[in-house]
Order: structure tokens, then sequence, then C-alpha cells
């Protein structure tokens, strides 16, 4: 377009961009948690073996550096339904620094509260979340995060907590009970 004012002619560049085929992951799973960025990503956990999504849930890792998938340290719970609707896990953070709330588990499907951390190569347990919980949200990282909501077994639930790197403080509840 033209500008009158600054007599000026004006063009807007469009930009493409395509897809691009990275390496297979040699553990096929549907469901499981997936994190980080393109070239440097983690995949752990999920249901393998058919008819998907209800067979059993496992704790593999691997690891994406932008080009190929690499086995890495096995998750220190089996992690299924991550980050999705449905019976999940709550989970924030990057390749480095991810935290992994609660979630519900084959075969009771009752809400948990462990908590795991994983650094970049390897997985630890943390001291547990407040209240067993799934289906919330989460954000931050390792160091510092902030979880709220999901459903305590019997519903919506309001809990919120703070997250200081090493032990969880009660935080300000959500005005409505939220997953």
């Amino acid at each position: 377009w033209y500008n009158t004012t600054t007599h000026a002619l004006k063009a807007q560049v469009l930009q493409t961009a395509s897809w691009a085929t990275g390496g297979a992951r040699s553990n096929a799973t549907f469901r499981g948690a997936a994190f980080g960025i393109t070239t440097a990503a983690v995949a752990s956990g999920g249901t393998q073996t058919p008819p998907l999504p209800s067979g059993p849930i496992n704790n593999t890792t691997e690891l994406y550096n932008g080009t190929s998938w690499t086995g890495g340290t096995a998750a220190p719970l089996n992690l299924g339904y991550v980050t999705f609707a449905g019976q999940n896990s709550l989970g924030a953070g990057t390749q480095t620094s991810y935290i992994c709330i609660g979630g519900q588990f084959q075969p009771s499907y009752t809400p948990k509260n462990d908590v795991s951390c994983y650094d970049g190569t390897s997985w630890t347990s943390k001291p547990t979340y407040p209240t067993g919980t799934a289906a919330g949200g989460a954000c931050g990282n390792d160091d510092l995060a902030y979880a709220y909501g999901g459903d305590g077994g019997s519903g919506a639930i309001s809990t919120a907590a703070d997250w200081s790197g090493s032990a969880w403080t009660t935080g300000t509840s959500l005005p409505t009970a939220a997953k």
C-alpha cells in the first residue's frame, strides 16, 4: 500500500515454511509425556501395546536432538496420559528442567501425589504434592513451579501449591474448582 503522509510504498512479505521429517522413535507410544523444543525434546512413557490406548503404560524415555532419537534414563514411574485431557499428570518445564506432578494410573486410576523432576539426563523423585490430583495445570520448571486445580478423584478441586525446588507450600486456592 502507499502511505500518503510519508510518501512511502509499503509491502508485506509472505514467509513460507514446510514440515520436515525427523528420526523415528524406537519406542512408538500413545499419550506419553512430551516436552522441550525442536532441537532438544524428551518423550517418556505412554502405552505401547494394542489396543491403544488401553495397553500397559511404561517409563521408557527418549531424547531428540533435532535429527534423531536416542535412549534416555527411564522415568521413576510409568507415565501415561501426560499433558493431555483425561487421566493425566500435571507437567511444566523444559528438556533440562521439567517437573511432573500427580496423575492417574492403571489399574486403580486413583489420583496420585507423586512428583518427579527431569534434568535432561535422569529422573528424580521429589517431595509429594499436597494432594492427589490429575488433569490440573502447572507452570514453571523443576526449580520453581506453580500447580493448580485438577481432579482429586471425586471431581474438580481448587487446590494450588508453590514449588520452591525442594518443597511445596500451600498457594491461594482457585476461586472455583477446575480441572
